[in-house]
């Protein structure tokens, strides 16, 4: 029998599991545990966000469809979809800089900041603007907190197809 068990929420106990997930991908190689955690941001991209900011990827293509102008859809996305730091575009790149993790789960303190996390916002910043731009995209992360960075600084590189 038991004694003392420990209670936690769901979403503590969904944030354990989660960091053990983390700490098992470190022992494998850098493409799978990249291509595991950039699958989980582009799921993260088609869930709803709190407290009430909606699904992002449909945010995304809603504004996809309002302008043709490469300008005006990065200045809506900085309106309607919560991220971390604005967005700029310049010389056929989109970059973003952040003082602190955009992950809401790191937020939360549901999930420790990882450089193997950090794999799971390239996904969903190259969901987000796929969606936005309705092309194919690349994401590359210059900088991470989760790497032990002081910022984190994304560039999305538009398709040259």
């Amino acid at each position: 029998m038991m004694k003392d068990v420990e209670r936690i929420t769901s979403g503590e106990r969904a944030g354990r599991m989660l960091n053990a997930i983390l700490e098992a991908l470190e022992s494998e190689s850098f493409e799978v545990s990249a291509r595991v955690m950039r699958s989980a941001g582009v799921m993260c991209a088609t869930l709803p966000c709190p407290p009430a900011w909606g699904v992002s990827l449909h945010k995304a293509l809603e504004i996809s469809q309002k302008s043709e102008s490469l300008e005006e859809r990065v200045a809506m996305l900085n309106r309607d979809i919560p991220w971390c730091g604005e967005w700029s575009f310049m010389n056929g790149t989109i970059s973003s800089e952040c003082d602190s993790c955009g992950c809401l789960l790191v937020q939360d303190g549901l999930v420790s900041p990882s450089g193997i996390w950090c794999a799971c916002s390239l996904g969903w910043v190259e969901a987000i603007f796929a969606a936005l731009l309705q092309c194919p995209v690349r994401a590359d992360l210059v900088s991470a907190i989760g790497r032990g960075d002081a910022t984190c600084k994304y560039i999305v590189h538009l398709s040259s197809e």
